[in-house]
């Protein structure tokens, strides 16, 4: 959404315009994908040859920021779908997320992303199909 502000900013605001409101919450939230997070981390176990296994302290330290992109129709709707659940307009007012999320430090598992009616008729009622859509 920035990127649109930001866009939208450049294009058409005046010279002397000023947008508003000029102040915004954003709510994050992490989500775990252990295949993912092994992918990454694993790595460096053998990196072309080399054992740099001594990294991975650091690598799992580090935030890893990813971007989701969605290439099927499935994934289009899964990354609108888990953008509304995780948005401004529903998270601050969605009390099981924020319970679910004060649970374990601000993660939400795919299981209980699966309880999510929506999703789940999206994907089939699988898994998989979260995860293949937001790779």
């Amino acid at each position: 959404m920035p990127q649109t502000v930001i866009y939208a900013r450049d294009k058409w605001l005046a010279k002397d315009g000023i947008i508003m409101p000029d102040k915004a919450s954003l709510y994050f939230t992490a989500l775990e994908d252990r295949n993912y997070k092994d992918q990454k981390v694993e790595f460096w176990n053998n990196v072309y040859g080399f054992d740099m296994s001594i990294m991975k302290d650091v690598v799992v330290r580090e935030p890893l920021v990813d971007t989701i992109v969605a290439a099927t129709d499935n994934g289009k709707k899964v990354f609108r779908q888990v953008e509304y659940y995780f948005g401004d307009l529903n998270l601050q007012r969605d009390r099981f997320l924020m319970d679910e999320m004060k649970k374990d430090e601000g993660w939400i598992s795919l299981d209980t992303m699966m309880k999510f009616k929506r999703l789940t008729k999206i994907v089939d009622n699988k898994k998989e199909g979260v995860t293949a859509a937001l790779e």
